[in-house]
C-alpha cells in the first residue's frame, strides 16, 4: 500500500485517501494491494478498487449494475464493464463514486444490527435508509434485541422517528416472543408532534397495532378522538381526518 501512495502527488494521495478512509468506515476492512491498486475484498466475488492518475480517478467494482446506475449522474464519465472513470478534480464527480461504493457495501456486505444503527444517522441520506431497510430485513427472520424504541422515538431528528416507527411496526408484526404494548404510551406522545407528514405516518401505523393487538383497538380509537390537530393548517387537518377516520372504521 505504501508503495502504490508513494508514486502519487499530494493532490492524487488526498483523494484517494479520501475514498479509502469511506469505505473504510463503511465496512471495517483494510485496503489491500490488489492488480496494483489499492481494493477491499467485500466478499469472495465482490471488491471494490480504486486508481488515479493525474487526469481522472477510476473505480472497479465487480458489481455492474451499481455503476450502470450512475451514468445518468455523470456527463463526462467513461464507463467500462466494470468500471467507471471521472474527472479527480470534480468534487461531484468524487461524491457520486462514494454513493457507488455505499450501495455496493450495503448490497453484499454482512452486517451487524449494531454497524446498521449507526448507519442511521449517516450523511447520506440513501444510505441510512438502505441500511433501515437492511434492519427490516433483519426484523422479518429474527428479533433484534439491542433496539432501543425509546430513543428513535424521542430523537430530535424526523428521520430517526420515522426509521423507529417503521422498525417498532415491524417488530409488532413479526415478534410474537416479546409484548409491546408499553411501547403504546411512547407511540401516542408521538400524534404531539407538529410535524404534518409524521403524524399522517403515525396514524397509518395504528392499523398495525390493532392489527397484532386488537384488544387495544378501543384505546386506539378513544385517544384519536380527542387528539387535537388545530394547529395545522385547515387543508392539512381534513387529510388528517380522513387517516383518522380510517382507523375508526377498523
Amino acid at each position: 500500500m505504501e508503495e502504490y501512495l508513494q508514486i502519487l502527488s499530494v493532490d492524487q494521495k488526498l483523494v484517494i485517501d479520501e475514498l479509502l478512509a469511506h469505505v473504510e468506515k463503511r465496512t471495517k476492512l483494510k485496503p489491500v494491494i490488489m492488480f496494483s491498486l489499492p481494493a477491499f475484498k467485500l466478499t469472495v466475488d465482490v471488491m471494490l478498487a480504486f486508481d488515479i492518475t493525474p487526469t481522472y480517478l477510476g473505480l472497479y467494482t465487480t458489481d455492474q449494475e451499481s455503476i450502470l446506475k450512475a451514468k445518468s449522474r455523470l456527463n463526462n464519465a467513461i464507463f467500462g464493464v466494470s468500471s467507471i472513470k471521472v474527472d479527480r478534480t470534480s468534487r461531484e464527480a468524487i461524491e457520486v463514486i462514494k454513493d457507488i461504493c455505499d450501495e455496493v457495501i450495503m448490497k453484499y456486505m454482512v452486517f451487524n444490527p449494531q454497524a446498521l444503527f449507526e448507519a442511521l444517522d449517516d450523511k447520506n441520506e440513501k444510505y441510512s435508509d438502505a441500511a433501515y431497510l437492511k434492519l427490516v430485513e433483519i426484523l422479518e427472520e429474527n428479533e433484534i434485541p439491542q433496539i432501543d424504541y425509546y430513543f428513535l422515538l424521542r430523537h430530535p431528528k424526523r428521520n430517526y422517528i420515522s426509521y423507529g416507527i417503521g422498525l417498532l411496526l415491524h417488530s409488532l408484526k413479526y415478534d410474537h416472543n416479546h409484548n409491546y404494548d408499553g411501547y403504546l404510551i411512547e407511540y401516542f406522545e408521538l400524534l404531539q408532534l407538529p410535524y404534518f407528514t409524521t403524524l399522517i405516518e403515525v396514524i397509518s401505523g395504528f392499523q398495525w397495532w390493532i392489527s397484532e393487538k386488537p384488544y387495544l383497538k378501543q384505546t386506539i380509537k378513544n385517544h384519536l378522538k380527542t387528539l387535537d390537530i388545530s394547529y395545522f393548517k385547515d387543508s392539512q387537518q381534513e387529510k388528517i381526518k380522513v387517516e383518522i377516520e380510517k382507523i375508526l372504521q377498523l
